[in-house]
């Protein structure tokens, strides 16, 4: 429970405190860990969970490269992936070459990962190659992202229309839209959009300097980038619920989409500011902002 609230601070304590663990329990706190961002203290107690003898298997190994690919360290995570095979008799399955290449080129490793999918002694999967097309468009190779496309759409021709593509240009529209579909004719709109200016002003007495670099949109003139770039949907969402919550409260803030740097350097002096902890899940993390910082650590 404590985990899918994003409260790993609670949900550590509990499982330091167990007189027992079993498998499942530390395969669920390291789960808990990797899925709220957390892949150093994931691959601790991955270090720990063998010294203590227990039994490692296939779905740990999965585990164990989400977490080297939220930390970046590519190198220790192929160093697992070749002891998975030959210190513990683990045959790879596909989900493990898609977990590998997803490793790779979440670090901007391309070269490694393309490398990897033409070495594997089996035919990579649809599932791989569309791993490696995405993340090489969102690292801005487009060449590279253009061929495994070609290849998806030859092991798949229905994903690009019904998955990627949808995908992809959902992602690029959210970019573009953030502030588009919010209710103007709601009364509330009102004061949530005055508290907003209201932190605005503090925000940029702070030095707060809102980024652009994400605009591409030829309708956004540059005197306006500013204005556009202030008020994406998360400091939306968090100024809602700051409105709508007792004082003193933190507050707990959903979305299915990874947030941009600029939000979070926002929503840290917004926490400074008002006083409150700021808690925002997105589609990789849970970030928790207080006193103007982001605790991206598990508080021991």
């Amino acid at each position: 429970m404590w985990d899918t609230l994003g409260l790993i601070v609670y949900a550590a304590k509990m499982f330091h405190e167990m007189f027992e663990k079993n498998t499942e329990t530390w395969c669920v706190m390291r789960r808990c860990l990797v899925s709220n961002g957390y892949g150093d203290e994931a691959i601790s107690f991955f270090t720990r969970f063998k010294r203590e003898g227990n039994k490692l298997d296939g779905e740990i190994f999965k585990e164990i490269f989400s977490a080297y690919a939220l930390t970046g360290d590519v190198k220790k995570g192929l160093i697992q992936f070749e002891a998975m095979q030959k210190d513990y008799g683990i045959k790879p399955s596909m989900e493990h070459y898609n977990d590998v290449t997803k490793m790779l080129a979440t670090s901007g490793h391309l070269d490694e990962a393309l490398s990897f999918n033409e070495k594997m002694p089996v035919e990579p999967s649809v599932d791989v190659w569309e791993t490696l097309m995405n993340f090489s468009r969102v690292h801005g190779d487009v060449e590279l992202g253009d061929r495994c496309a070609e290849l998806v759409e030859k092991l798949d021709d229905t994903r690009l229309d019904k998955v990627s593509s949808a995908g992809l240009v959902a992602n690029v529209n959210y970019k573009y839209n953030r502030t588009n579909d919010i209710d103007t004719s709601r009364p509330e709109t009102d004061m949530i959009y005055e508290m907003l200016e209201s932190l605005q002003l503090q925000m940029l007495e702070m030095g707060y300097v809102p980024s652009t670099r994400e605009w591409r949109n030829e309708r956004v003139e540059k005197e306006n980038k500013q204005e556009w770039t202030f008020g994406y949907k998360e400091e939306v969402a968090v100024v809602k619920k700051l409105l709508d919550s007792r004082p003193r409260s933190s507050v707990t803030v959903i979305s299915t989409f990874r947030i941009c740097q600029d939000s979070h350097d926002a929503l840290k002096l917004m926490s400074e500011i008002t006083g409150r902890q700021l808690i925002e899940r997105d589609s990789k993390k849970f970030h928790q902002f207080g006193k103007g910082i982001c605790s991206g650590k598990l508080v021991s």
